[in-house]
């Protein structure tokens, strides 16, 4: 086998979640890739990558099997650190009928560090991407798209626990909350085109940031549209909520759209302390700015 081969290995996922090794040839797209992801058609477990190194799509991954008990059902799990998932452009999508549907799950706690996931289209999820906890992460440039509820409790279509960065992605149609991750992270450049309560659970958040005893002063909320909430509770709807941030403790939130239709009761920005906020556009809030949130100039508050 010549080294250019050698390289290539393509892991093949069986029913079971275990990954089996198989030999490909390299192409010029795949140059960068430790492997090739493949699901076998109506896989019941997670699978999971236990190898650090950058891991690739080069088709679509669509399941509808509902898994063991209907619980929940994942499709791609990273039980290590140091790992890339690169689709490349191509669809993960869950079609069974699972009480809680998980696209690409990074377990903890544990040696699960420096996870990247880039380039996927992510369809049909209660959590389209789930970290933690888990530190220096980067979730940047997906596509999420037409989330489902869980049979209980609250969705997410992006959420994660520990610090990194959550940039460039586009949320479209999610449930309950579009971003959600700990203080520290930062949140940028993000489109989230509609965000839906539901009848167990009303909230309906842009994007939320929580538990921030470990963020850092100016830990950016930056460069990100919100837009298309709706929720039969209107004082459930936050383009973005701060929870739990300890006193003196500041995050900078700006240059950010949140668009809302007038509507009396939705919350543009909620703050638990000392956020700084400024230049953004908080157009058609009922309340643009709630709680301890600090004006530092030049927001647009149209009604």
């Amino acid at each position: 086998m010549t080294r250019s081969l050698a390289c290539f290995a393509v892991l093949l996922f069986a029913g079971s979640g275990a990954l089996l090794p198989r030999v490909a040839l390299a192409t010029p797209s795949l140059d960068a890739c430790t492997g090739v992801l493949q699901r076998e058609a109506g896989a019941t477990m997670a699978s999971a990558i236990e190898t650090p190194g950058t891991w690739c799509l080069d088709q679509d991954m669509v399941e509808d099997a509902n898994g063991d008990t209907l619980v929940d059902h994942s499709m791609i799990a990273v039980d290590v650190g140091d790992v890339t998932i690169d689709c490349r452009g191509h669809r993960i999508e869950y079609t069974g009928a699972a009480d809680s549907m998980f696209g690409i799950v990074v377990r903890g706690p544990g040696n699960n560090d420096r996870v990247t996931v880039r380039n996927c289209h992510l369809h049909g999820f209660s959590n389209a991407i789930a970290m933690g906890p888990t530190r220096d992460f980067l979730v940047e440039d997906n596509s999420v798209h037409a989330g489902r509820p869980k049979a209980f409790g609250l969705a997410t279509a992006i959420e994660a626990w520990g610090n990194g960065i959550v940039r460039r992605n586009r949320i479209h149609d999610s449930i309950n909350r579009a971003i959600r991750v700990a203080g520290g992270s930062q949140v940028t450049d993000n489109l989230i085109d509609g965000v839906s309560g539901t009848a167990q659970q009303s909230v309906a958040r842009g994007i939320e940031i929580y538990d921030s005893m470990a963020v850092v002063r100016d830990t950016p909320v930056r460069g990100n549209t919100v837009r298309g909430l709706v929720s039969s509770a209107p004082n459930q709807i936050m383009a973005l909520a701060i929870f739990s941030a300890p006193a003196g403790i500041g995050t900078e939130v700006s240059d950010n759209v949140f668009i809302h239709d007038g509507s009396t009761g939705p919350i543009g920005i909620y703050c638990d302390s000392g956020a700084r906020v400024s230049d953004n556009v908080i157009a058609g809030f009922f309340a643009p700015l709630v709680n301890a949130c600090v004006d530092t100039g030049d927001n647009d508050l149209s009604p």
